[in-house]
């Protein structure tokens, strides 16, 4: 995790150390993936029960530039920098882009990187091959006897 932060932090352009996250925080982490997979499942307008995610984050706008610098030290820092994302991703377009595989076996998030955003599967070789094939067959035999 110290790594993905880490590469994170070099692309957002910030020098700061990323704060570690220790045994103890990965229950944390664990409900913030729930909450994020919870907001990327849901369709439409939801009722609002307060903030899916809380985040403190110091933002600083220059000419030409704006910076977002998570705070916090743990999984809050990680719940910023994830919030963060989640407010960039909506300002440019990509967060309607990002799915849940429909194979609900398998619940991978990815980024649909087809035409007009109709993908279901993260990868159509492996859960939408799997998915497809069970179709046909049960297309196939639907009222035939064995």
């Amino acid at each position: 995790m110290a790594e993905a932060g880490g590469r994170w932090c070099a692309v957002h352009g910030l020098a700061r150390p990323v704060p570690t996250v220790t045994d103890d925080d990965l229950s944390a982490a664990g409900l913030l993936r729930h909450r994020i997979r919870r907001l990327l499942g849901t369709e439409g307008p939801q009722e609002r029960t307060g903030p899916a995610i809380a985040a403190d984050v110091r933002i600083e706008v220059t000419p030409g530039h704006a910076t977002v610098e998570p705070l916090g030290t743990g999984v809050g820092w990680l719940a910023s920098a994830v919030a963060a994302e989640c407010v960039l991703s909506r300002c440019l377009g990509v967060w309607t882009r990002l799915k849940i595989c429909r194979n609900t076996a398998c619940g991978v998030v990815f980024y649909d990187r087809s035409r007009n955003s109709s993908g279901v599967w993260h990868d159509v070789s492996v859960c939408g091959n799997a998915a497809n094939v069970r179709a046909f067959r049960a297309r196939g035999t639907a009222g035939k006897p064995r």
